[in-house]
């Protein structure tokens, strides 16, 4: 058996200590579930990453960079071989990071273990810079929040979105470098934190921490540039495309230039599960430390560390689709207790809603962040469905730093308490709109192209999938009026 490397997740780390148990105890009782399954330190080396995520100077380059150095300096036998990593939660984002700037063409990871990775962020870095400062001292032993690294986390972040982004790159893909990702959350939150102000800590389709399409790594990409059309319109048509309550059909000014879907042109689909009766963390329910869920997060890493070569790999989707689909099972028939209880309207199969993240990122044509702007979902003219977009989404944000980012998060699967079934709720949405209007504060004469993309229900499904998330970039075109330059004959 290979190394294995584990990474551990945000204000993780035991306060200031370094020491070798320090770090042991970060882990609970993986490591030893790990040695006890792959046999002694002659035949099998665990090696337990530490790393500082509590301080307001350090970023996400820094921890990647300071990994590189731990590998190449103090443990070269693991890049001069090959190894096996499992992560937790915004191990994710320090992992792929390394991967991307650091580890070069002959990069050693093997299997790459993602347990509730914050793949697409956590709302909990929205509030950590101000609520989850003043608790987080207790909670996270540490005297600063990490800012820096909280902004990688925050839902929507620029950075963390273009760190993702460069792995759909030819020749960049996770597979061409010889990684083989897997990628499991649970959808259950821990009812301790039902106690926080906080509704991420008790969000339906959430391991209390991250959301489960925020983790799952089979995202959807789209980007769009303005047409001939769009290229061709005048301020003046602008302004009367603008005066209508809604945008009119004839305003087609975009068409889709990239985009990449799971499954499809050969991009791979990369195996994820969601076990039953798992939370983010906590010694009960703790994807990587709970004492209740062993039974269902054991089989998947052994399945994951166990793979050897890409077929293997792509046969273990089947494998980690049966164990989504037997949480679903017991979801169905679960019923609630303890802290639960209490909790007015709340079902434990509500929990497994499926959800789906849609995140919109708008640029001018010359990559300039567009940061004032109106942006609507709605229902398609003509349609007949009894639900709208808006129906299904359950949160909207707005990330604090990157302000042209706009994460929705949907529920797009809704337990039926009577027919004991979890009804599609796009089976309601006959087709949608969406429409952004960009908007210049500081001067009239610079005007956006509007963008207006209608959607019928087979283009919707394309767009909204349970437990994924869609990332869609969205280049505007600027359009300075006729008195910005004019030249005269004299």
């Amino acid at each position: 058996m290979e190394p294995i490397l584990l990474i551990h997740g945000y204000g993780s780390e035991d306060g200031t200590t370094t020491t070798r148990d320090s770090a042991a105890k970060i882990y609970a009782g993986l490591p030893a579930w790990l040695r006890k399954e792959y046999g002694p330190r002659s035949v099998f080396e665990l090696d337990l990453a530490r790393y500082v995520s509590l301080e307001d100077g350090i970023s996400l380059d820094d921890i990647s960079r300071a990994m590189d150095r731990a590998l190449r300096n103090e443990y070269p036998k693991l890049m001069n071989g090959s190894f096996h990593v499992i992560i937790h939660s915004t191990g994710a984002l320090v992992v792929r990071n390394w991967i991307r700037r650091f580890a070069g063409a002959s990069q050693p990871i093997r299997n790459l273990i993602y347990l509730a990775g914050a793949n697409f962020g956590s709302g909990w870095a929205h509030i950590g810079r101000n609520r989850l400062a003043r608790w987080g001292r207790e909670a996270f032993t540490g005297s600063e929040s990490g800012v820096r690294v909280l902004e990688a986390l925050e839902l929507g972040s620029s950075e963390t979105l273009d760190l993702h982004l460069h792995f759909l790159e030819p020749g960049q893909t996770m597979l061409e470098r010889g990684v083989r990702e897997f990628a499991i959350i649970g959808s259950q939150a821990n009812a301790r934190w039902f106690e926080f102000p906080i509704p991420y800590a008790k969000e339906d389709g959430s391991d209390g921490v991250v959301r489960v399409p925020a983790s799952n790594l089979n995202f959807s990409y789209a980007h769009y540039q303005v047409n001939a059309a769009g290229a061709k319109v005048t301020p003046r048509q602008v302004q009367r495309d603008r005066s209508a309550r809604h945008l009119p059909a004839t305003a087609d000014y975009y068409a889709r230039s990239e985009g990449s879907i799971p499954g499809a042109d050969g991009r791979e689909k990369i195996p994820f599960a969601i076990p039953y009766n798992t939370a983010h963390s906590g010694n009960e329910l703790g994807i990587v430390d709970g004492s209740k869920n062993r039974d269902e997060i054991q089989p998947l890493i052994k399945m994951a560390l166990d793979t050897r070569n890409v077929a293997q790999w792509r046969s273990r989707r089947q494998s980690f689709d049966a164990a989504t689909a037997a949480t679903l099972e017991k979801a169905r028939g679960a019923s609630l207790g303890g802290l639960f209880g209490d909790i007015k309207g709340w079902t434990r199969q509500a929990q497994y809603d499926a959800h789906s993240q849609i995140i919109v990122r708008l640029f001018d044509q010359d990559g300039r962040p567009i940061t004032d702007y109106d942006i609507y979902f709605g229902r398609a003219p003509g349609a007949k469905g009894s639900k709208d977009v808006a129906d299904l989404i359950v949160d909207t944000h707005r990330n604090g730093k990157s302000n042209n980012v706009h994460t929705f998060f949907l529920r797009v699967r809704e337990w039926n308490p009577t027919t004991k079934i979890w009804d599609d709720q796009l089976d309601d949405i006959d087709g949608a709109i969406l429409e952004i209007s960009g908007n210049e504060p500081q001067t009239d004469d610079i005007q956006y192209v509007p963008f207006r993309l209608q959607l019928d229900q087979g283009a919707l499904r394309k767009w909204i999938i349970p437990h994924t998330t869609t990332v869609v970039d969205i280049e505007m075109h600027r359009l300075p009026s006729p008195d910005v330059f004019r030249i005269f004959s004299h």
